[in-house]
């Protein structure tokens, strides 16, 4: 493993780092040790979850480096349990091992020619993603590298398919949950490699060097290189959506509700579709140009009543269409996912109205947590490359109340060169695919 490591990078690792079998207990307190690093004024309770949110990774870990012990650990009943798990007897031959262990060897490589540890501490924990994606896209573009040199490639194709997988006896919110969670990590490998390749071949070895004394200032630059190439190629929001945020605050009583804006990164929006098959959930984020949020909470409880109001601006009139499609299609994905578990979907509603000239989806569902129950609707209407979703969580409106509302709010919003309140084109009314 070192000779090949070593063939490739230049660096010798034989007898200056350590490889050996460790325990999931063991990894979880090398997490916890490393995010004690990088913020190292974390309260007690704030550690104490933590450290249970490591326990539980420490669970799914097949190898970790540790760097102040310059030893690669690797989990022998982790393996043992995916390879039954999957059903993957592969993941124990020798080869995929050596593979994990390649991929481990990286990141002792490039804490010794880039320094990364101390530049992730450095930088603080407001960076850590977008240096994870620079580290384990880095680690796994080479090591794939070295894997083919050395007649391991089945082994990489092997231990590579089972990052991020989620096993299939999970179902419901806690599939969810769980594929919420682990999709950073995956998109780490996956996106992160398509980054690091991606510049590696627009700037060489010395972008390579770049992404390391330099990462990328948002996840939304990894999943686009030549934004992180050449900032001006980003695009920007052409709407303003001051004056619907405006018309939905004053619908809303002020003693009752307290309101705040937000912007998703693009990540935090294709973990929220990640029930979507790869591609489309690709090509929507291809498409997005921005994002605008309103979020109007219960002052007195915040978790009993939500009202969401969000914008998200498209390439093309088109794309915006087909948005709506997906989150039909996803919606009903949902329905099927979260029929059964403590939190389920126990009925649902829809009116696709495009067929009517109207460009509005309505859907109406009911929650249930334990014994009690609670009404979700969610409302998406197009306008242009537009599209506008209204979400509210126990607080029903009645339906053409809502549907009026969305229509409402989306005219109010204004683009670059028109007048608030024009809407230019007009919207599409092509049925949906997801009927």
């Amino acid at each position: 493993m070192f000779q090949g490591v070593e063939k490739e990078t230049g660096i010798d690792l034989q007898g200056k780092i350590r490889v050996r079998w460790a325990s999931p207990l063991e990894m979880a307190k090398v997490l916890t040790k490393d995010s004690l690093e990088f913020s190292p004024s974390l309260g007690a309770e704030t550690l104490k979850k933590l450290r249970k949110s490591h326990r539980m990774v420490g669970n799914q870990l097949l190898g970790k480096y540790d760097w102040r012990n310059k030893e690669i650990l690797i989990s022998r009943s982790n393996l043992k349990r995916q390879a039954r798990l999957f059903r993957l007897p592969q993941l124990l031959e020798a080869q995929t091992i050596k593979a994990l262990i390649t991929h481990e060897c990286m990141h002792a490589v490039d804490q010794k020619k880039y320094a990364w540890v101390e530049k992730m501490i450095r930088n603080g924990p407001a960076r850590i993603q977008m240096y994870n994606a620079v580290t384990e896209g880095h680690a796994q573009a080479v090591a794939e590298k070295i894997c083919k040199a050395q007649g391991w490639e089945k082994g990489f194709r092997v231990f590579s398919s089972v990052i991020g997988k989620i096993p299939d006896n999970l179902s419901g919110l806690e599939r969810q949950i769980v594929e919420l969670k682990i999709s950073q990590t995956r998109d780490a490998y996956w996106k992160g490699r398509s980054f690091v390749l991606a510049i590696q071949k627009a700037l060489g070895e010395k972008g390579v060097k770049r992404i390391f004394d330099h990462p990328p200032q948002s996840y939304d630059e990894v999943l686009h290189p030549e934004w992180y190439l050449d900032p001006t190629l980003r695009p920007h929001p052409t709407f303003d959506p001051k004056p619907a945020f405006q018309a939905l605050v004053k619908e809303m009583p002020r003693e009752e509700w307290k309101a705040r804006t937000s912007k998703a990164s693009l990540s935090q929006l294709g973990a929220a579709m990640s029930l979507l098959p790869e591609r489309e959930r690709h090509w929507i984020l291809e498409s997005m140009q921005g994002n605008r949020s309103l979020v109007l909470m219960d002052r007195k409880n915040p978790q009993a009543r939500l009202v969401i109001l969000t914008f998200i601006q498209f390439k093309t009139d088109a794309d915006a269409a087909s948005y709506l499609d997906s989150a039909l299609k996803l919606s009903k994905i949902k329905d099927k996912k979260m029929a059964k578990g403590v939190m389920r979907i126990t009925g649902s509603v829809y009116d696709d109205l495009r067929p009517l000239g109207r460009s509005l989806l309505f859907a109406s569902k009911t929650l249930a947590v334990g014994t009690q129950k609670m009404t979700v609707q969610d409302v998406f209407a197009q306008r242009k490359n537009l599209v506008l979703e209204l979400l509210s969580s126990n607080h029903p409106f009645p339906k053409e109340r809502i549907l009026g509302l969305a229509q409402s709010l989306i005219q109010k919003v204004g683009f670059e060169g028109t007048k608030t309140g024009s809407a230019g084109a007009q919207p599409s009314s092509r049925p949906g695919l997801g009927k």
